[in-house]
């Protein structure tokens, strides 16, 4: 599937609005596969698809991760690109994007942040964002480390 492609049904159920995808795409669960058909520049196309949750791996989500630290930060979190590693000159980090509430926002880290510490904790995964702040009080400040799209390298710190 590529950009400018029009998704136009899913496991032959019609999709006419983006509330319509969403509601037959909320019924599944990460590890499902789908066919999604598409209108590509007036051809149509099919695609066999496997979906996955934010962290782009098929484990299911508790609602518990909903109070996790990575989810109060307020953004889509996913791997640094290796086009953004080798753009920025590092070997791990995880991409801020479409960053909407919560921590980052408040902290006016802009879009597209790529965080490469916590504490100065590497954060190569999603998972390391929640263990860098295991045993944290609200008297224990954060710090995040990391680079702008433009390639800054910017330091945030709060209390926890």
């Amino acid at each position: 599937i590529k950009t400018g492609d029009i998704i136009i049904a899913v496991d032959d159920r019609t999709v006419t609005k983006s509330s319509e995808l969403q509601e037959i795409i909320g019924r599944k669960r990460p590890g499902d596969k789908v066919v999604v058909k598409v209108d590509r520049n007036g051809d149509e196309k099919f695609f066999r698809v496997e979906l996955r949750n934010q962290e782009g791996t098929t484990a299911m989500v508790d609602h518990a991760s909903q109070k996790t630290f990575a989810h109060r930060l307020g953004a889509e979190l996913s791997p640094a690109s290796e086009n953004d590693k080798s753009r920025l000159g590092i070997s791990y980090g995880v991409k801020a994007e479409n960053i909407s509430a919560g921590i980052l926002k408040d902290l006016r880290i802009p879009n597209d942040f790529i965080i490469t510490h916590i504490n100065k904790k590497e954060i190569r995964s999603i998972n390391d964002i929640n263990s860098a702040v295991e045993g944290l009080t609200e008297r224990d400040p954060v710090v995040i480390q990391g680079y702008t799209a433009e390639g800054k390298l910017k330091y945030y710190a709060f209390g926890y």
